[in-house]
């Protein structure tokens, strides 16, 4: 049931801009939503956490460049750490694999950063009803997503990839940088990061967090 009382909310993004747009948005409805930590990087949230009194839902960026706390093992610490903690994710993701596996840890609202503002609001909500919510456009995406596209992103990925970016990603998986890359095969680091980028925006990731968790879940070595 949800309380009568404002919700006590930690937000944390990487992004200042989207935790300032947060903030102002959360500001705008005082009697509902009270912010008591923020942080930019999941290291710090845990933190933030740790010294807050009490803290009924975080707002989280999934993919923060975080020096190793990946979206997932961030969000499965959080769960175990913090049960009784709501979660709203928020994600730039179009990938239907890394959304069912976020879902998969339990987490289930989930907002696309285009639709912040229209849509948080009732991602909160939804969260302290221990109901699911996606912004229509995930809902979408994951309705025009089979099951069997789903588990198979790895195939239909190396679809789309020329041999080279496939190399490429298989080495970035095994946890060697661009440097060494480009040093094992013999070409110049700017050919293996341009490779990358292509196989990045091919994918539909922006970003090496983004990166990191698809190679992770979803692309063999």
């Amino acid at each position: 049931m949800m309380s009568l009382s404002a919700l006590d909310i930690v937000i944390a993004d990487d992004h200042p801009i989207v935790r300032v747009g947060v903030k102002a948005f959360l500001a705008e409805q005082p009697i509902r939503f009270r912010l008591v930590g923020e942080a930019s990087s999941g290291g710090e949230l845990l933190d933030v956490l740790h010294s807050t009194e009490h803290v009924d839902v975080v707002i989280t960026d999934f993919a923060m460049d975080d020096g190793g706390q990946d979206g997932l093992r961030l969000l499965r610490r959080l769960r175990q750490l913090y049960p009784s903690i709501r979660i709203v994710v928020l994600t730039m993701l179009t990938n239907a694999a890394l959304i069912r596996s976020v879902q998969a840890l339990g987490v289930r609202c989930i907002v696309g950063k285009r639709g912040l503002h229209e849509h948080l609001a009732l991602a909160i909500e939804a969260a302290i009803k221990d109901r699911p919510f996606l912004s229509p456009e995930l809902a979408t995406l994951l309705e025009e997503t089979s099951e069997a596209q789903i588990n198979s992103d790895c195939e239909d990925a190396q679809s789309v990839l020329s041999p080279r970016q496939i190399e490429t990603l298989r080495f970035l998986r095994s946890g060697m940088k661009v440097s060494e890359i480009a040093a094992v095969l013999n070409r110049s680091k700017k050919t293996i990061s341009a490779q990358k980028k292509a196989a990045m925006a091919k994918l539909g990731l922006t970003n090496d967090a983004q990166l990191y968790e698809y190679l992770q879940n979803n692309f063999e070595r």
